[in-house]
């Protein structure tokens, strides 16, 4: 018995072969690691290798597998879904080995998928975003043009794992309400053929009851002109062959009494008539449901694109508050941080200050008064003309107006340098 088996499921595994012994079975192919290493692929048949081997088995040929994309946005927009079959084969075993099997125990058909479907992806999204729901309704050749591209971005994804796409197809572009339309706008198309063909009968037989009650058909008795005259009646050949023949056997009739002869066929022209206007009834009332199942399929599809467009609203309402909040929250923490680096200023300073008396306090006294007019010093070096003035004030006020006047006559001594 193989120790693997190739199943619909599973495209590779790990195995570690029974007491050195390895079959592989048709349709596989075995890739042997011995302590880690890579040694080399490994044909279908028995085979002995010693017992520490492990074995990667893989599906010899390809393995389809079906994609998904959904909430694909058109143009309008409008959400569709897309479906896709890609066949996958190993195209470089090393890469496979290395960047797909290196951690995995086995690779089932969903792992592929997965792979492939976000590969596929941005490409079905550009490509329906450039369209409108209404332009792939009429375009069927869509799914083929849109392969394309994605084939190319699959191949590129694909090959960094040692993979390829033997073979990928757009199966279809689809939405419940879309397609549903799509369905009833080709059954509108037939529909309205068949109409147009009614009327044109109805019209048909109205030309030959005319002809019949002028006499016109009477006058052509015999088998040629019989066939001449309808060949022409019925140049677009409305008419089904045994109607033709019928109608030929009717107007070959021997009977003495031509007038009743005449009197059946115009009776069963207008049977004919009223049946095919019937039928154009009949045709007219489906014609108009199907209109009306369509226009609501529409509005199904408007509301659809109006929710969508709200989404997207909503969301940008949304972020746009996000920022909001963000950047109030940025301000406060540079006020927070402003305010706290004042606060961290005032308490420098106050502890600065507190530091100077306290060393002025436990020192002798000859330092103490250095100290103290050194600490005077530093808080007059930031004080403005008018502190100082007020200062000087407070101990003796000609020593403030002494000051005072200096201060004028260097500002009054800089005015005239720089008016020279």
């Amino acid at each position: 018995m193989a120790d693997w088996a190739v199943n619909d499921q599973v495209f590779a595994g790990r195995i570690t072969p029974r007491h050195g012994q390895l079959e592989i079975p048709a349709g596989a192919r075995g890739f042997l690691f011995l302590d880690g290493r890579y040694e080399g692929p490994v044909g279908p048949g028995r085979h002995k290798v010693p017992r520490s081997a492990q074995v990667v088995m893989a599906r010899a040929g390809e393995m389809e597998v079906e994609l998904t994309a959904s909430d694909l946005f058109t143009a309008d927009p409008l959400p569709l879904q897309a479906k896709s079959r890609a066949a996958i084969v190993i195209d470089n075993e090393e890469l496979f080995l290395q960047n797909l099997m290196l951690d995995r125990a086995e690779l089932t058909r969903d792992d592929l998928a997965e792979i492939s479907s976000a590969a596929v992806r941005p490409a079905l999204e550009q490509a329906l975003a450039q369209r409108t729901a209404d332009s792939l309704i009429a375009d069927a050749a869509f799914c083929s043009e849109a392969a394309g591209p994605a084939r190319r971005l699959l191949d590129s994804s694909l090959q960094r794992f040692g993979l390829a796409a033997a073979r990928f197809e757009v199966l279809e572009i689809s939405h419940p309400a879309l397609q549903n339309l799509q369905d009833q706008n080709g059954e509108l198309a037939l529909l309205e053929k068949e109409v147009d063909q009614s009327q044109r009968r109805v019209e048909l037989w109205s030309k030959m009851l005319k002809a019949a009650n002028s006499m016109e058909l009477e006058e052509s008795r015999s088998k040629g002109e019989m066939a001449a005259f309808l060949a022409e009646i019925d140049k677009e050949k409305l008419l089904r062959d045994e109607e033709v023949a019928d109608l030929e056997r009717s107007l070959a009739d021997k009977r003495e009494d031509h007038r009743l002869a005449r009197t059946h066929l115009i009776k069963r022209l207008e049977l004919e008539q009223e049946a095919e206007r019937s039928k154009l009834d009949l045709l007219h009332r489906l014609e108009r449901e199907k209109l009306q199942t369509a226009h609501g399929i529409q509005q199904e599809l408007e509301r659809h694109r109006a929710a969508h467009e709200m989404r997207i609203e909503k969301s940008k309402a949304g972020l746009e508050i996000l920022n909001q909040m963000k950047a109030a929250k940025a301000e406060r923490q540079r006020e927070s941080e402003s305010f706290s680096l004042e606060q961290m200023k005032e308490r420098l300073a106050a502890f600065s200050q507190a530091a100077a008396e306290a060393l002025i306090a436990v020192s002798e006294p000859e330092k103490a008064e250095h100290l103290r007019k050194l600490e005077e010093m530093r808080i007059k070096s930031g004080m403005t003309k008018d502190q100082l003035i007020g200062l000087a004030a407070e101990t003796s006020p000609e020593t403030a107006a002494i000051i005072k006047e200096l201060y004028e006559r260097l500002l009054t001594r800089k005015d005239e340098e720089n008016w020279d």
